[in-house]
């Protein structure tokens, strides 16, 4: 999960992650942190987007410009959704329905 701390101007040492992480008006990258802390301390957690960039690194893809947070995902048409499966190499064939793409899509993203 891309995260930033959901205080706009705030820094803070999380344990869990063995470093700082700050709020999302401050000019720093969000922080990945694995599922579990965010379910856990999402109180205090803002969803940071996934950008092409971020996905590339990742997953090794070339990603057409966009940027979503991980709670968008279930809102993404079926096309798009289609399109990220292919590119994020999560092995569908022929036409899955929207439901399993999506639900796919957000595993793959939780796993570190």
């Amino acid at each position: 999960m891309l995260v930033w701390l959901r205080s706009p101007c705030a820094a803070g040492i999380i344990p869990e992650i063995g470093g700082r992480i700050y709020g999302y008006k401050l000019s720093y990258d969000p922080r990945e942190i694995p599922y579990e802390l965010y379910k856990r301390h999402a109180k205090i957690f803002k969803l940071a987007p996934y950008t092409h960039q971020w996905l590339h690194e990742k997953y090794g893809s070339d990603f057409e410009p966009i940027a979503f947070t991980y709670d968008e995902i279930m809102d993404m048409p079926y096309d798009v959704s289609h399109m990220h499966a292919e590119k994020m190499h999560l092995g569908f064939r022929g036409n899955p329905s929207i439901k399993k793409l999506k639900v796919a899509i957000r595993r793959s993203l939780r796993s570190k």
